[in-house]
């Protein structure tokens, strides 16, 4: 799925729109929500397998968002997934998402993911095989 670097790119970005529509749409995030966001960023710190606990942040964070974004979302993670950059640059910025959904900012929070998710545009160099 990933051919070339303009074809990553592109996928980034479109990861980059449902997210932040998804953020923006959703209803507001319970306590409980929260504390799942909160434990997934602990895990990312910790993992063994930091590509696959960035993923489950991010389907945790997009788990309010109607049922079809999620959907075209799953195809854009596993084929970004051999891309995904180092776990505490992800925890900080996951961080300020997750901050700024406990006060209900929404905007603000959507802002925080866009540049987290623009952050990884410059190193999506597809690994060698």
């Amino acid at each position: 799925m990933c051919g070339s670097d303009d074809d990553l790119r592109e996928l980034f970005l479109a990861e980059l729109i449902l997210e932040c529509a998804a953020i923006r749409h959703a209803s507001r995030y319970d306590a409980h929500g929260l504390a799942e966001l909160r434990a997934a960023n602990e895990r990312l710190q910790a993992a063994g397998d930091p590509a696959a606990a960035e993923e489950a942040f991010h389907r945790l964070l997009v788990a309010p968002a109607p049922p079809r974004v999620r959907w075209a979302l799953e195809p854009l993670r596993r084929a970004l997934r051999p891309h995904r950059v180092e776990a505490e640059r992800c925890a900080v910025a996951h961080e300020g998402v997750i901050r700024a959904l406990e006060r209900g900012n929404h905007g603000g929070a959507e802002r925080r993911l866009r540049r987290h998710l623009l952050c990884a545009l410059p190193r999506t160099a597809p690994q060698a095989a």
